[in-house]
Parts: C-alpha cells; structure tokens; sequence
C-alpha cells in the first residue's frame, strides 16, 4: 500500500473569520469611536483596526452562548474585551 499524501495536498485552506460586526458597531461613527478609546485608555497602531464593542451582544457570539452568559454577566465590556 502506498503512503498517504502528503497532509497539504488533502486539505483546503481554511480561514478562521467568523466575525461578523454588529449593526451598533457599524453605526458608530470615527468620533465615537475614538472618544470611547479615549475614556478606555485604549491604543491601536495599524491598519484596519476593527472598531471595538461595547457589550457582549456587539460581539456576535451565538445565541445559546449569549443565553449562557446572560446569567452571569451583567457587566460592560472590558477594554481588554473591547
């Protein structure tokens, strides 16, 4: 029996970006952006920085992860999180 192929020739390329900005996210405007990095303290360097969230809902976890933390999570978001 032959070896198996190698492992690259088998597989397709695989992207993990399931991100999907929600509409609170896209609605904010640079300035509002900007001004809740400020009040964060928060530093970005780069291009295509994403705009960051504000609560757990922004985030686009699934539903069921949502209902979980739900119960335990009442808070706003870090600027870690963020």
């Amino acid at each position: 029996m032959p070896p198996p192929p190698p492992r690259a020739a088998c597989s397709a390329k695989f992207e993990k970006n399931f991100y999907m900005e929600h509409p609170n996210v896209t609605g904010r405007t640079d300035d509002e952006v900007e001004a809740y990095r400020q009040t964060k303290q928060i530093h970005v360097y780069g291009e295509g920085v994403p705009k960051p969230v504000t609560t757990f809902e922004e985030a686009s976890f699934p539903g069921l992860l949502l209902d979980a933390a739900g119960c335990w999570v009442q808070a706003p978001a870090t600027p870690t999180a963020a």
